[in-house]
């Protein structure tokens, strides 16, 4: 009897993955079919990366192809299946990958900056079209470039992340509403050392200095500061208080790097 259960989940595995095989093929993303594949090795191999890979899984499919979500509930227990609604398909984080999104100081988004209208919040959008609109093409593409290594080298250790964060400064030091705005996309803790520790300005503290803080959510403050910018809003003193900003957090990179790099 145990066998033949066992035959069986052999059997619907292997149902799931040519499923996965021929949808990401179909829609021309056959790279999808390796992050599936690396991913499910991660839930079943390492516990320390179970939730990192539900939640990648989550972002890559999610809009893409929610049927492999619903599929790989099948294997998962109770408490990381994904929330599943029908009529119209819909699917959700459970509570505790909910909890993880909100305290692991990883991205865990799809790798690839192409899927970033479908498969990242409309924050994080805004955040690359302001990226584009306001930083000169050839800083803007190198940074690009570095977020992607970046997400689809899944970092698991602390010195990667760090690494990520100074080499994202001496990038983009001159734009520091950008830097504050990519600390809220790493998460709580990271947002949180990376002021307290690394001595950056914090997205409410930008706010405050140019004039547009109010009690609303990091993602609006992050709009309102933009749009200074963009408008060019900024008076000569708040302009002088960004001068002074630009050179401290190019400082401050500087020793991060000597420091820990």
């Amino acid at each position: 009897m145990a066998d033949t259960l066992q035959e069986k989940m052999v059997q619907e595995a292997a149902i799931l993955y040519n499923f996965v095989i021929y949808v990401c093929n179909d829609k021309g993303k056959s790279s999808f079919v390796d992050i599936f594949s690396k991913n499910v090795q991660y839930i079943n191999s390492c516990e320390e990366k179970k939730l990192c890979s539900l939640l990648r899984l989550y972002n890559t499919f999610h809009d893409f192809e929610p049927m492999v979500l619903v599929h790989l509930n099948e294997f998962l227990p109770l408490d990381l299946r994904y929330d599943i609604t029908h009529d119209p398909l819909n699917v959700e984080l459970p509570p505790i990958l909910v909890e993880h999104m909100a305290t692991c100081p990883e991205l865990h988004m799809a790798p690839e900056e192409d899927l970033y209208p479908q498969t990242l919040n409309l924050t994080v959008l805004f955040f690359v079209d302001t990226l584009n609109q306001i930083v000169p093409q050839p800083i803007a593409e190198q940074f690009k470039l570095l977020l992607s290594r970046f997400v689809q080298s899944q970092p698991d250790t602390s010195t990667e992340v760090l690494q990520f964060i100074v080499q994202s400064a001496e990038l983009i030091s001159e734009f520091p509403e950008l830097l504050a705005g990519l600390l809220i996309h790493l998460g709580v803790a990271w947002q949180n050392y990376a002021v307290e520790m690394m001595k950056f300005v914090s997205i409410q503290q930008i706010a405050k200095a140019y004039g547009v803080y109010e009690n609303v959510s990091s993602q609006d403050t992050f709009r309102r500061i933009v749009e200074c910018i963009e408008l060019n809003k900024l008076n000569d003193t708040q302009l002088q208080w960004r001068a002074n900003l630009i050179l401290h957090t190019q400082n401050q990179t500087k020793l991060m790097r000597a420091q820990h790099l």
